[in-house]
């Protein structure tokens, strides 16, 4: 078969580059002999440019306004079923090249992927996460904005928690209409401007006199250390917070811990790429 556009579309790579290597596909495809396999290659030309397309897409989506990239995950979602159902039509009972069955799981990840970006927000500088109260609040205001066709869910920072800045605070996945400001969160957490990113799990780890929080993408294996981001909801149900006596006792164990200092915070090696570019 005709060499594939590309395996994965990277940054590198343009809308009028990919469409020059799509023309210069499907002119391959026509020129495949007329036999079986090769009406099963021609066929598939669609499907494949397709996939692609959207795998394309779909590392651009964050530039989209909140709205149109709910839809668009929505479309690219529905569009990889449809193009995977019409290659496994093609290609039943016959072994589908190994470059298209990499298209496939691009794609298919690219759409997983997408469906996990939300909102997140960090410490602007050294600081204590928001209290009980302010946690009580802010899971009433995210259960009033979940909805069925768009449940939210939230992890937030155990109240009481001291973190350095640049821990991550509050993350909200899909985003939704509310504007979360330092003012209306907690006075004593100053927050960084929201950014588009997949979420990530903070670890704290003491290791003799050095404390340090660690965040790593929630979908890697889980590293030592106590994770700090605790479920505020889970597909729009809210869920349990911890009580005034759990958080009493996680603020002196803290103290005992850091005394008047705050942890060494830094990203695990394989979350240098959750954030996506702006």
């Amino acid at each position: 078969m005709p060499n594939l556009p590309s395996d994965s579309p990277s940054q590198d790579l343009s809308w009028p580059l990919l469409l020059a290597k799509w023309t210069e596909y499907a002119k391959a495809a026509v020129a495949l002999p007329r036999t079986a396999e090769g009406d099963r290659e021609r066929h598939s030309v669609p499907a494949v440019i397709a996939l692609q397309a959207t795998t394309f897409a779909l590392s651009e989506i964050h530039r989209l306004p909140t709205d149109e990239r709910l839809l668009g995950i929505e479309r690219a979602g529905y569009t990889v079923r449809e193009r995977s159902a019409e290659l496994d039509r093609l290609w039943r009972g016959h072994p589908m090249p190994e470059a298209m069955l990499d298209l496939l799981t691009d794609a298919r990840q690219a759409v997983q992927f997408a469906s996990t970006l939300g909102t997140e927000y960090r410490a602007a500088s050294n600081a204590t996460a928001p209290d009980l109260d302010a946690l009580r609040t802010l899971q009433t205001t995210l259960v009033a904005a979940s909805t069925d066709a768009h449940p939210l869910t939230a992890y937030a920072l155990h109240p009481g928690t001291r973190v350095s800045a640049g821990t991550p605070v509050l993350f909200v996945n899909p985003d939704c209409a509310i504007t979360l400001t330092t003012a209306a969160l907690s006075p004593d957490c100053p927050l960084t401007e929201p950014r588009t990113t997949a979420p990530v799990q903070v670890y704290r780890n003491a290791e003799g006199e050095r404390t340090t929080d660690l965040a790593s993408p929630m979908n890697t294996a889980m590293p030592p250390g106590r994770p700090l981001l605790i479920p505020l909801l889970i597909d729009g149900q809210p869920r349990p917070l911890p009580t005034e006596a759990e958080v009493t006792r996680w603020v002196e164990l803290q103290s005992k811990m850091l005394g008047e200092s705050y942890p060494t915070f830094r990203e695990a090696d394989d979350a240098a790429g959750v954030e996506m570019p702006s």
